[in-house]
């Protein structure tokens, strides 16, 4: 009702990575052509943990479909096809529900995608999503509880440039 008072939205429900700054320009490149048809995409969703009642099948409808629905709207395209791998159970897997799991895509153009999905990796919030062509595009937020953080801060990785040695 406030929304229709004053004539602007508000609130918006809904997957919020295509505003993000580095994925908008991520699509911006993939889109402009310079880097040749996307070949492949490499992406992770990792958390620290997971709250009570957490199954295995929510890996995928509350973590990895960020990286669906990101990975669509970069590429433009459809997913022709999908897998979801269980392999070796993280040390941190512990409560029922599988962890880590791997996700493979290929879309109706051919772009072949992998995505990790950890929901219980007991070290922090850490996503990335990459185009490894020349140049490497790469998005990458990662958040770790202060108490884990050791050394330095990682080097910002910027769109279009070589990934820092």
């Amino acid at each position: 009702a406030r929304e229709l008072e004053i004539g602007k939205r508000l609130v918006q429900v809904g997957f919020m990575r295509r505003y993000d700054r580095g994925y908008a320009e991520m699509k911006r490149i993939i889109d402009s052509g310079e880097l040749g048809a996307p070949l492949l995409i490499k992406a992770c969703h990792r958390n620290v943990s997971q709250g009570p009642g957490f199954q295995t099948e929510n890996g995928i409808t509350n973590v990895a479909i960020h990286e669906l629905d990101i990975c669509r709207w970069l590429l433009s395209d459809e997913y022709e096809d999908a897998q979801c791998v269980r392999v070796r159970q993280s040390a941190n897997s512990t409560k029922g529900y599988d962890n880590p799991q791997v996700v493979l895509l290929r879309t109706k153009k051919g772009c072949f995608i992998d995505v990790e999905v950890q929901v219980a990796d007991g070290y922090g919030y850490d996503i990335q999503c990459e185009h490894p062509v020349r140049g490497r595009l790469r998005e990458r937020h990662r958040e770790a509880p202060r108490s884990l953080r050791c050394g330095p801060p990682l080097p910002p990785c910027r769109l279009g440039q070589p990934e820092p040695r």
